[in-house]
């Protein structure tokens, strides 16, 4: 891959088919990958279906373009494609164009991007047709990106519970609990498919033991 420096990336969301609540996610990927210049999320913003991406949008810098519904046609298809064409022969400097949907209507504006020598990377979930898969430069799906996420934020909690029973050298289950949210307010345990927090912990960390009779954690020796 380009060093970073080198990478211009403009993101285009088709609002209708992606999942506002999992930009989070999105948005750190496409990070990896090189500079953010262009931003815009399409969708109708009386649709109540999209109306989520506005805060989303509101609070990531995200330019809200407004697709008026047509009938019979896919309004935000359309302007999506009109102005990824636009940047396309009027803005020399982006380098990937990065498309967050799972539509493959988009693979003809793809076909003309690659054509003027432009990457094309697309975010979307597994349910998508490879008629958008085989002809991107890559294709990411957001559950495996979701998934990478927890992995790296389990080892993270690791941290703070490795720090805090080095000095305890054993406690409860409740001041682990608390050590964990009081460095990431939005823990929640049950985000990661577990009922009970004793569930995550067992699953998850290997290097402690946990007694059925006191509850107690203490380090495997």
């Amino acid at each position: 891959m380009v060093e970073n420096s080198q990478e211009i990336i403009a993101v285009f969301i088709d609002g209708e088919n992606i999942n506002p609540h999992d930009f989070i996610y999105i948005n750190k990927e496409i990070r990896t990958y090189g500079r953010v210049v262009i931003s815009n999320v399409y969708g109708d913003w009386s649709d109540m279906n999209v109306k989520n991406w506005i805060e989303v949008a509101r609070t990531n810098g995200i330019l809200k373009i407004q697709c008026d519904k047509i009938n019979g046609k896919n309004s935000v298809d359309l302007r999506m494609s009109v102005d990824i064409m636009k940047y396309l022969y009027t803005n020399n400097i982006i380098n990937i164009f990065y498309l967050v949907t799972t539509d493959s209507d988009y693979r003809h504006v793809i076909f003309e991007i690659k054509q003027r020598n432009k990457k094309v990377y697309c975010i979307g979930n597994s349910q998508v047709n490879i008629g958008l898969t085989s002809i991107c430069d890559l294709y990411t799906k957001i559950e495996n990106i979701k998934k990478q996420t927890k992995v790296n934020q389990i080892q993270e909690y690791w941290r703070y519970i490795e720090e805090y029973l080095s000095i305890s050298g054993k406690t409860n289950l409740s001041n682990i609990k608390e050590t964990i949210q009081n460095n990431f307010p939005e823990f929640d345990y049950r985000e990661y498919g577990y009922s009970k927090f004793s569930d995550f912990m067992n699953k998850n960390y290997k290097y402690i033991h946990i007694d059925k009779n006191d509850i107690e954690l203490i380090y495997n020796e």
